[in-house]
Protein backbone atom coordinates (compact mmCIF):
# COMPACT_ATOMS: atom_id res chain seq x y z
CA UNK A 1 0.00 0.00 0.00
CA UNK A 2 1.44 3.46 -0.51
CA UNK A 3 -0.10 7.04 0.34
CA UNK A 4 0.08 8.33 -3.02
CA UNK A 5 -1.56 12.00 -2.70
CA UNK A 6 -2.69 14.06 0.18
CA UNK A 7 -6.49 13.88 -0.51
CA UNK A 8 -8.88 11.03 -2.39
CA UNK A 9 -7.47 9.99 -5.64
CA UNK A 10 -10.84 9.73 -7.87
CA UNK A 11 -9.14 8.21 -11.16
CA UNK A 12 -6.61 5.94 -12.34
CA UNK A 13 -4.60 4.77 -15.62
CA UNK A 14 -2.09 2.12 -16.28
CA UNK A 15 -1.01 2.91 -19.89
CA UNK A 16 -0.65 0.30 -22.33
CA UNK A 17 2.96 -0.03 -23.84
CA UNK A 18 4.56 2.43 -21.78
CA UNK A 19 3.44 1.04 -19.07
CA UNK A 20 3.52 3.93 -16.84
CA UNK A 21 0.28 4.38 -14.01
CA UNK A 22 -1.64 7.95 -13.76
CA UNK A 23 -3.13 9.00 -11.34
CA UNK A 24 -5.43 12.02 -10.37
CA UNK A 25 -6.47 13.28 -6.83
CA UNK A 26 -8.66 15.58 -5.65
CA UNK A 27 -5.24 17.55 -3.50
CA UNK A 28 -5.27 18.77 -7.81
CA UNK A 29 -2.43 16.89 -8.79
CA UNK A 30 -1.68 14.55 -11.20
CA UNK A 31 0.91 11.93 -11.13
CA UNK A 32 3.19 9.46 -13.04
CA UNK A 33 4.49 6.07 -11.91
CA UNK A 34 6.76 3.46 -13.20
CA UNK A 35 4.39 0.90 -13.93
CA UNK A 36 7.35 -1.73 -13.27
CA UNK A 37 8.98 -0.10 -9.66
CA UNK A 38 5.78 1.77 -8.92
CA UNK A 39 8.17 4.75 -8.10
CA UNK A 40 6.83 8.21 -8.92
CA UNK A 41 8.10 9.87 -11.95
CA UNK A 42 6.72 13.04 -11.63
CA UNK A 43 3.94 15.39 -10.42
CA UNK A 44 2.15 17.67 -12.57
CA UNK A 45 0.05 20.31 -11.70
CA UNK A 46 -1.94 22.83 -13.61
CA UNK A 47 -5.44 22.17 -13.05
CA UNK A 48 -6.57 24.77 -9.89
CA UNK A 49 -9.04 21.98 -8.71
CA UNK A 50 -9.68 18.33 -7.74
CA UNK A 51 -9.17 15.79 -10.88
CA UNK A 52 -12.34 13.89 -11.39
CA UNK A 53 -11.06 11.61 -14.44
CA UNK A 54 -8.50 10.71 -16.53
CA UNK A 55 -7.79 8.52 -19.75
CA UNK A 56 -4.95 8.02 -21.59
CA UNK A 57 -4.73 6.95 -25.51
CA UNK A 58 -4.16 3.52 -26.76
CA UNK A 59 -0.76 4.41 -27.75
CA UNK A 60 -0.02 5.48 -23.90
CA UNK A 61 2.06 8.32 -25.32
CA UNK A 62 -0.76 11.28 -24.40
CA UNK A 63 -3.35 11.50 -21.89
CA UNK A 64 -6.45 13.85 -21.04
CA UNK A 65 -7.42 15.00 -17.67
CA UNK A 66 -10.68 16.69 -16.33
CA UNK A 67 -10.51 18.73 -13.30
CA UNK A 68 -13.69 20.54 -11.02
CA UNK A 69 -12.50 23.40 -12.45
CA UNK A 70 -14.09 22.59 -15.85
CA UNK A 71 -10.64 22.71 -17.68
CA UNK A 72 -10.29 19.10 -19.94
CA UNK A 73 -6.48 18.99 -20.59
CA UNK A 74 -4.20 16.86 -22.86
CA UNK A 75 -1.07 15.70 -21.97
CA UNK A 76 2.24 14.83 -23.89
CA UNK A 77 3.71 11.75 -21.97
CA UNK A 78 6.56 11.27 -24.40
CA UNK A 79 8.91 13.33 -22.47
CA UNK A 80 10.37 12.79 -18.73
CA UNK A 81 8.04 15.65 -18.08
CA UNK A 82 4.85 15.37 -19.50
CA UNK A 83 4.08 18.73 -21.61
CA UNK A 84 0.90 19.87 -22.42
CA UNK A 85 -0.94 19.82 -25.82
CA UNK A 86 -4.35 21.50 -25.55
CA UNK A 87 -5.99 23.54 -22.43
CA UNK A 88 -9.58 23.38 -23.32
CA UNK A 89 -12.02 25.38 -21.30
CA UNK A 90 -15.25 23.80 -21.64
CA UNK A 91 -17.44 25.09 -20.18
CA UNK A 92 -19.43 24.98 -16.98
CA UNK A 93 -20.53 21.26 -16.50
CA UNK A 94 -19.54 20.46 -20.03
CA UNK A 95 -17.12 17.91 -19.16
CA UNK A 96 -17.06 15.17 -16.04
CA UNK A 97 -15.58 12.03 -17.03
CA UNK A 98 -13.10 11.69 -20.27
CA UNK A 99 -12.57 8.79 -22.48
CA UNK A 100 -9.49 9.07 -25.05
CA UNK A 101 -10.78 7.56 -29.08
CA UNK A 102 -8.60 4.46 -29.71
CA UNK A 103 -7.62 6.04 -32.84
CA UNK A 104 -5.73 9.05 -30.83
CA UNK A 105 -8.10 11.93 -32.41
CA UNK A 106 -10.60 12.50 -30.63
CA UNK A 107 -11.39 13.10 -26.88
CA UNK A 108 -15.29 12.51 -25.17
CA UNK A 109 -16.30 14.19 -22.07
CA UNK A 110 -19.81 13.43 -20.47
CA UNK A 111 -21.74 16.31 -19.11
CA UNK A 112 -24.00 17.57 -16.74
CA UNK A 113 -27.15 17.44 -19.42
CA UNK A 114 -26.92 13.70 -20.79
CA UNK A 115 -24.81 14.28 -23.46
CA UNK A 116 -21.34 13.65 -24.69
CA UNK A 117 -18.98 16.03 -26.26
CA UNK A 118 -16.39 15.35 -28.53
CA UNK A 119 -13.20 17.58 -28.86
CA UNK A 120 -9.92 17.16 -31.65
CA UNK A 121 -6.74 16.68 -29.82
CA UNK A 122 -5.03 18.34 -32.84
CA UNK A 123 -6.90 21.82 -32.53
CA UNK A 124 -8.53 21.81 -28.91
CA UNK A 125 -12.22 22.64 -31.02
CA UNK A 126 -15.37 20.81 -29.65
CA UNK A 127 -16.25 19.10 -32.82
CA UNK A 128 -19.91 17.51 -31.99
CA UNK A 129 -22.01 16.72 -29.43
CA UNK A 130 -24.07 13.36 -29.02
CA UNK A 131 -27.53 13.87 -27.12
CA UNK A 132 -29.70 11.40 -24.82
CA UNK A 133 -32.37 11.84 -23.11
CA UNK A 134 -30.27 11.31 -19.88
CA UNK A 135 -29.44 12.82 -17.11
CA UNK A 136 -26.11 13.87 -15.76
CA UNK A 137 -23.95 11.78 -17.47
CA UNK A 138 -21.64 10.10 -14.89
CA UNK A 139 -19.55 7.56 -16.93
CA UNK A 140 -18.03 7.35 -20.31
CA UNK A 141 -16.09 4.81 -22.45
CA UNK A 142 -15.11 4.11 -26.15
CA UNK A 143 -15.27 0.62 -27.25
CA UNK A 144 -11.29 -0.41 -27.92
CA UNK A 145 -12.47 -1.19 -32.07
CA UNK A 146 -13.21 2.66 -32.17
CA UNK A 147 -17.26 2.15 -32.90
CA UNK A 148 -18.79 2.54 -30.05
CA UNK A 149 -19.31 5.14 -26.93
CA UNK A 150 -21.17 4.35 -23.84
CA UNK A 151 -22.73 6.92 -21.40
CA UNK A 152 -23.85 6.12 -17.67
CA UNK A 153 -26.12 8.52 -16.31
CA UNK A 154 -27.82 9.57 -13.16
CA UNK A 155 -31.26 7.76 -13.73
CA UNK A 156 -29.68 4.79 -14.13
CA UNK A 157 -30.09 4.28 -17.47
CA UNK A 158 -27.07 3.32 -20.14
CA UNK A 159 -27.34 5.04 -23.90
CA UNK A 160 -24.94 3.03 -26.33
CA UNK A 161 -23.69 5.15 -29.57
CA UNK A 162 -22.19 5.05 -32.56
CA UNK A 163 -18.96 6.25 -31.98
CA UNK A 164 -18.45 7.67 -36.04
CA UNK A 165 -21.95 8.80 -36.53
CA UNK A 166 -23.41 9.55 -33.45
CA UNK A 167 -26.82 7.94 -33.74
CA UNK A 168 -28.17 6.30 -30.86
CA UNK A 169 -27.81 2.44 -30.99
CA UNK A 170 -29.20 0.97 -27.74
CA UNK A 171 -30.64 1.99 -24.32
CA UNK A 172 -30.30 -0.22 -21.37
CA UNK A 173 -32.80 0.16 -18.47
CA UNK A 174 -31.51 -2.51 -16.13
CA UNK A 175 -30.35 -0.10 -13.15
CA UNK A 176 -32.45 1.47 -10.43
CA UNK A 177 -29.72 4.37 -9.39
CA UNK A 178 -26.76 6.26 -10.96
CA UNK A 179 -24.36 4.38 -13.01
CA UNK A 180 -20.78 5.38 -12.23
CA UNK A 181 -18.90 3.19 -14.31
CA UNK A 182 -18.92 1.46 -17.59
CA UNK A 183 -16.08 -0.53 -19.03
CA UNK A 184 -15.74 -2.48 -22.75
CA UNK A 185 -13.92 -5.42 -22.65
CA UNK A 186 -10.86 -5.61 -25.34
CA UNK A 187 -12.80 -7.29 -27.85
CA UNK A 188 -15.44 -5.04 -27.48
CA UNK A 189 -17.62 -7.89 -27.34
CA UNK A 190 -19.26 -7.52 -23.70
CA UNK A 191 -19.86 -3.66 -22.00
CA UNK A 192 -19.98 -3.62 -18.36
CA UNK A 193 -22.03 -0.66 -15.90
CA UNK A 194 -21.51 -0.10 -12.34
CA UNK A 195 -24.11 1.50 -9.94
CA UNK A 196 -25.72 2.99 -6.81
CA UNK A 197 -27.74 0.00 -6.68
CA UNK A 198 -24.56 -2.53 -6.12
CA UNK A 199 -25.21 -4.02 -9.18
CA UNK A 200 -22.47 -4.65 -11.87
CA UNK A 201 -24.25 -5.69 -15.08
CA UNK A 202 -23.17 -7.22 -18.30
CA UNK A 203 -24.33 -6.74 -21.91
CA UNK A 204 -23.87 -8.85 -24.98
CA UNK A 205 -22.77 -6.17 -27.88
CA UNK A 206 -22.68 -9.21 -30.31
CA UNK A 207 -26.00 -9.90 -30.43
CA UNK A 208 -27.85 -8.51 -32.77
CA UNK A 209 -29.85 -6.44 -30.55
CA UNK A 210 -27.59 -5.76 -27.37
CA UNK A 211 -29.04 -7.44 -24.21
CA UNK A 212 -28.37 -7.32 -20.83
CA UNK A 213 -26.62 -10.69 -20.09
CA UNK A 214 -26.86 -11.21 -16.65
CA UNK A 215 -26.16 -9.20 -13.48
CA UNK A 216 -23.11 -9.68 -11.38
CA UNK A 217 -23.88 -9.20 -7.21
CA UNK A 218 -21.78 -9.28 -4.75
CA UNK A 219 -20.71 -5.19 -3.69
CA UNK A 220 -22.44 -4.18 -0.71
CA UNK A 221 -22.16 -0.54 -1.86
CA UNK A 222 -21.92 1.60 -4.58
CA UNK A 223 -19.68 0.31 -7.48
CA UNK A 224 -17.55 3.03 -8.78
CA UNK A 225 -14.94 1.63 -10.96
CA UNK A 226 -14.60 -1.27 -13.64
CA UNK A 227 -12.03 -2.53 -15.54
CA UNK A 228 -12.07 -5.62 -18.03
CA UNK A 229 -8.84 -7.95 -17.94
CA UNK A 230 -6.72 -7.44 -21.43
CA UNK A 231 -7.52 -11.43 -22.24
CA UNK A 232 -11.37 -10.57 -21.54
CA UNK A 233 -11.86 -13.29 -18.98
CA UNK A 234 -12.06 -11.15 -15.77
CA UNK A 235 -13.56 -8.03 -14.47
CA UNK A 236 -12.40 -5.90 -11.79
CA UNK A 237 -14.99 -3.69 -9.75
CA UNK A 238 -14.25 -1.16 -6.76
CA UNK A 239 -16.28 -0.04 -4.58
CA UNK A 240 -17.75 2.37 -1.66
CA UNK A 241 -18.10 -0.82 0.24
CA UNK A 242 -14.37 -0.47 0.27
CA UNK A 243 -13.32 -3.31 -1.65
CA UNK A 244 -12.26 -4.76 -4.97
CA UNK A 245 -13.43 -7.87 -6.62
CA UNK A 246 -12.53 -9.83 -9.72
CA UNK A 247 -15.27 -11.50 -11.43
CA UNK A 248 -14.74 -14.48 -14.33
CA UNK A 249 -16.53 -13.63 -17.23
CA UNK A 250 -17.69 -17.04 -18.12
CA UNK A 251 -18.48 -18.29 -14.92
CA UNK A 252 -20.51 -14.98 -13.84
CA UNK A 253 -19.48 -15.05 -10.76
CA UNK A 254 -16.53 -13.36 -8.23
CA UNK A 255 -13.58 -15.07 -7.52
CA UNK A 256 -11.68 -13.03 -5.71
CA UNK A 257 -12.12 -9.81 -3.04
CA UNK A 258 -9.01 -7.98 -1.82
CA UNK A 259 -9.94 -5.86 0.66
CA UNK A 260 -6.68 -3.73 1.64
CA UNK A 261 -8.22 0.20 1.53
CA UNK A 262 -9.68 2.22 4.39
CA UNK A 263 -12.13 4.05 2.41
CA UNK A 264 -13.91 3.76 -1.08
CA UNK A 265 -12.35 2.33 -4.09
CA UNK A 266 -12.71 5.43 -6.66
CA UNK A 267 -10.54 3.41 -9.48
CA UNK A 268 -9.24 0.23 -10.63
CA UNK A 269 -6.90 -1.04 -13.89
CA UNK A 270 -5.15 -3.87 -15.37
CA UNK A 271 -1.67 -3.35 -16.64
CA UNK A 272 -0.85 -4.27 -20.19
CA UNK A 273 -0.27 -7.98 -19.66
CA UNK A 274 -3.12 -8.23 -17.16
CA UNK A 275 -1.07 -9.65 -14.20
CA UNK A 276 -1.37 -6.99 -12.09
CA UNK A 277 -4.01 -4.35 -11.29
CA UNK A 278 -3.45 -0.61 -9.41
CA UNK A 279 -6.62 0.31 -7.40
CA UNK A 280 -7.10 3.76 -5.61
CA UNK A 281 -8.98 5.33 -3.06
CA UNK A 282 -10.79 7.90 -0.83
CA UNK A 283 -8.07 7.47 1.39
CA UNK A 284 -5.47 8.62 -1.08
CA UNK A 285 -3.54 5.32 -1.10
CA UNK A 286 -2.94 3.10 -4.42
CA UNK A 287 -2.17 -0.58 -3.95
CA UNK A 288 -0.59 -2.75 -6.71
CA UNK A 289 -2.54 -6.42 -6.11
CA UNK A 290 -1.26 -9.71 -8.04
CA UNK A 291 -4.23 -11.33 -9.82
CA UNK A 292 -3.96 -14.73 -11.69
CA UNK A 293 -4.19 -14.82 -15.74
CA UNK A 294 -5.83 -17.82 -17.01
CA UNK A 295 -6.33 -17.15 -20.13
CA UNK A 296 -4.54 -20.57 -21.77
CA UNK A 297 -8.21 -21.61 -23.76
CA UNK A 298 -9.21 -19.01 -25.60
CA UNK A 299 -12.71 -17.80 -25.39
CA UNK A 300 -14.26 -18.92 -28.66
Amino acid sequence: MKKAHDDGIWSVNWTKNTNKIITGSLDDKIKIWNGDHFSIITSLSGHSLGIVSISSSASGYEFASVSLDNQLRIWDLKLTIPAIIQVINAGPAEAWKVAYSPDGKYVATSNHSGSINIWSVVNGIKKTTFTSKGSFGMSIAYSPNGTMLALGTENGTVYLFDAVFGNLKSTFKNHKKPVRAVAFSEDSTYLASGSDDNDIMLYDLSLTKPACLCTLKGHTSWVLSLAFSPDGFHLASGSSDKTVKIWNIDAKCCVHTFDDHSDQVWGVDYNPDGLKLVSVAEDGTMIIHRTSNQSATPRI
